[in-house]
């Protein structure tokens, strides 16, 4: 129940409070006798005083916000200052304490924010989208410090956002443990270098760093380490981050890495083609999404699972070979390959998730085995000109009918 609170309050318009009166109806209705009390989650602390928040619509502002227009607030509320590309410069005064998650939340024209020394809590993504955002200055907090242009909470080791939009090389500095979600977002670096201390790099660590060609990381460093610049885990199972703007246009994975990891290879500039080695099982959410070059792949035999939207909008990608053994294509796997021609579902697969192959606009004949017991809404949605092959499959068939698909039988 917290998780649900969690997510609504994280991801939509909503107040805690609202957010937890649903999920409590919610699960009423489902029959669960149990309910989250009043204050009971620590998803967001709404404070003692409620009307010295400051919540976005309150109040207009202009492009620069001095210290003394925000003296009567003790914190600045949930998505407080979210999509004003408006606001250029902030001080925050020393009434404030808290900030709460997503506050400055895609403030694309922020540059400069002055934090005092009496604030005591960041929310999560604070900063997320603030993609000019160039100078971050605390003075003399005893939880937060900027160090190398970049903020960090010294309490928690957490690097929560790095400013340095300009610099080629940068290096995290000794001592973070943990690199927080787009702490990097944006940034020019083609080069960034994670120390020893680090044991923890959150996802989209390094979201759209176009310009990025290798990722560094000290000899010593117990849970990652770099292979040719590409971020790995120790043992090398896990491949966890191909740098964006690296200039190769062909890669070939080292042969003990077992899982491609969520978004590893997302929004991948160059690469025009991938050699999966026999080790791989496991290709992950989002892992190659937009990776606008790829032309083909052969996926080996010890592949299983195809992780949710792992080659969504591949543009260019006009074959795919599924090895025997894959049991599940996940949700939007393909959505918006529009070159992709001809798929060849294998026996093993018996499930083909929702949109799995919607916006492939130039699908024109897909075979499928006798063991697929479940294919998804709109699995091929967009296909004008699709036509599935049948194999002794009844439901594929009775799938077909329903969706209006040509079919044939053999």
């Amino acid at each position: 129940m917290k998780r649900c609170v969690a997510f609504l309050v994280a991801e939509m318009w909503i107040t805690e409070a609202a957010a937890r009166y649903a999920v409590n109806v919610i699960f009423s209705v489902l029959g669960h006798d149990m309910s989250l009390p009043e204050n009971g989650t620590e998803v967001v602390d709404i404070g003692e005083n409620k009307e010295a928040q400051l919540i976005k619509g309150n109040v207009s502002f202009g492009t620069k916000i001095d210290a003394d227009e925000l003296r009567e607030y003790d914190s600045i509320g949930y998505k407080a200052f979210a999509s004003n590309d408006q606001l250029v410069e902030i001080s925050i005064p020393e009434s404030i304490k808290k900030i709460y998650p997503k506050a400055f939340l895609d403030c694309s024209s922020l540059k400069r924010v002055t934090l005092s020394r009496s604030i005591q809590a960041i929310g999560r993504s604070a900063f997320d989208g603030c993609i000019c955002l160039k100078t971050l200055n605390v003075d003399n907090n005893p939880i937060f410090t900027v160090s190398n242009g970049m903020l960090i909470d010294k309490v928690q080791k957490r690097l929560i956002r790095s400013t340095n939009l300009n610099e080629e090389k940068i290096s995290v500095v000794n001592g973070v443990k943990i690199i927080c979600k787009k702490a990097f977002e944006r940034l020019e670096a083609i080069q960034i270098t994670i120390p020893r201390s680090v044991e923890e790099i959150e996802e989209d660590a390094f979201y759209l760093t176009q310009e990025l060609q290798k990722i560094d990381v000290d000899a010593l460093n117990q849970k990652y380490k770099s292979i040719d610049g590409v971020l790995h885990s120790k043992d090398g199972a896990k491949l966890l981050r191909y740098p964006q703007g690296k200039k190769d246009i062909a890669y070939y994975l080292e042969d003990h890495v077992t899982t491609i990891y969520k978004k590893a290879f997302s929004c991948t500039a160059n690469l025009v083609s991938v050699t999966l080695t026999g080790g791989v099982k496991e290709i992950g959410e989002n892992a190659f999404e937009y990776c606008v070059r790829i032309e083909s792949l052969i996926l080996p035999r010890s592949v299983e699972i195809i992780g949710e939207r792992a080659f969504q909008y591949c543009e260019k990608l006009a074959s795919v070979m599924f090895p025997q053994g894959i049991i599940r294509i996940g949700d939007c796997a393909f959505l918006g390959c529009k070159l992709l021609k001809t798929v060849s579902v294998p026996k093993s697969v018996t499930e083909i998730g929702n949109m799995a192959f919607a916006g492939c606009k130039s699908l024109a004949k897909v075979v499928v085995q006798e063991n697929v017991k479940y294919i998804g809404d709109k699995a091929f949605g967009g296909c004008p000109d699709v036509e599935i092959s049948i194999k002794g499959n009844e439901y594929v068939e009775t799938y077909c009918k329903v969706h209006n698909i040509k079919y044939s039988k053999s």
